[in-house]
């Protein structure tokens, strides 16, 4: 399974240095959390310096059971001020057997 998404405004350092993102994927059947695969690189867009992509691919095992699941993926921005800022957003899939 492929994805991709966009970040938009990713904060950068006072020295001007690349965006420190963190990005996390998790999978999800019957609001239970039954896989945390490794995260897609982030890079960044040539032509727009204030959006990056991330995207990856993801090989669903044997071990998950037909039936509905959600892909959810969190990125954060660490050098957001004050705190990390935080984005997260899910789609659901399905396993059919």
């Amino acid at each position: 399974m492929s994805y991709q998404l966009e970040i938009y405004n990713p904060h950068g350092s006072a020295a001007g240095q690349a965006p420190n993102l963190e990005g996390k994927v998790q999978i999800f059947h019957d609001a239970h959390l039954v896989s945390t695969p490794a995260a897609g690189a982030i890079s960044q867009v040539p032509w727009d310096s204030k959006r990056l992509v991330m995207g990856g691919e993801l090989t669903l095992g044997p071990d998950l059971s037909p039936g509905d699941y959600a892909l959810q993926v969190t990125v954060t921005d660490k050098l957001a001020p004050k705190q990390p800022s935080v984005a997260s957003q899910w789609i659901d899939f399905e396993i059919v057997p």
